[in-house]
């Protein structure tokens, strides 16, 4: 089997919401790279900085690859992560040469924290100072996002503009957004409950100060009284 079969077959065994995390991880690679190349480009010779180019490029082919699986399969169920979204037009451009460097700032600096937030560690994150300027394959990209997807951002799936077709999707794929849906409840109802925890707290902490000043103003009012 061929590299790129290979690749076709694990993209097919991925859910679609799974995709759509899969595409949020690449574009915070790009995000990450593209960040990376605004600090080291005046640094690195000519050659290092096409190399560099290049594995940009090669790591926004497999965005687009997972994107394009996703929306063959649904169209309404796949939002363009920011980075990835932005960076696009500025890798191609002119594919040959430089990238526009304000744009390219434009586009990773815009929308951070979102889907699409830098990662404090990647695997294989090419665009570091001295690393080897080799970026993955399609099917490493998918393993090291396995790896990698517990540090990943949680967030509930973007609504589409869009309706969603319910009967388009597989009983995993319901599942696993039935899964999301209840995990994100239970979150918001553990921030609830440490909400209601602190109010409590600042409640008694305020009716005990309000003790305290009503008993220093007792002291106080014991000695303004002089003896007979």
């Amino acid at each position: 089997m061929t590299e790129f079969a290979v690749s076709i077959k694990a993209l097919r065994d991925i859910s679609q919401i799974g995709l759509q995390d899969l595409l949020d991880y690449t574009s915070s690679r790009l995000r990450a790279a593209g960040g990376s190349y605004l600090v080291l480009r005046d640094l690195m010779p000519e050659e290092e900085r096409r190399a560099f180019r290049e594995c940009l490029r090669g790591e926004l082919i497999n965005g687009m690859m997972i994107y394009t699986a996703a929306a063959v399969r649904n169209p309404h169920s796949i939002t363009p992560p920011p980075a990835f979204r932005k960076i696009f037009p500025v890798c191609f451009g002119d594919v040959e040469g430089e990238l526009d460097m304000w744009m390219l700032e434009v586009a990773v600096e815009g929308g951070e924290g979102l889907r699409d937030a830098k990662l404090s560690l990647y695997r294989e994150a090419w665009w570091q100072p001295g690393a080897e300027r080799v970026f993955p394959n399609l099917n490493g990209l998918i393993q090291m996002w396995r790896q990698q997807s517990a540090y990943l951002p949680p967030h509930l799936p973007e609504t589409p503009s869009t309706r969603l077709v319910l009967r388009e999707l597989g009983i995993s794929a319901l599942r696993e957004a039935r899964s999301l849906v209840k995990s994100s409840l239970d979150l918001i109802e553990q921030d609830l409950e440490e909400n209601r925890n602190a109010i409590q707290r600042v409640k008694r902490t305020l009716e005990e100060y309000e003790q305290e000043q009503d008993h220093l103003g007792q002291i106080e009012k014991s000695k303004c009284v002089l003896p007979l």
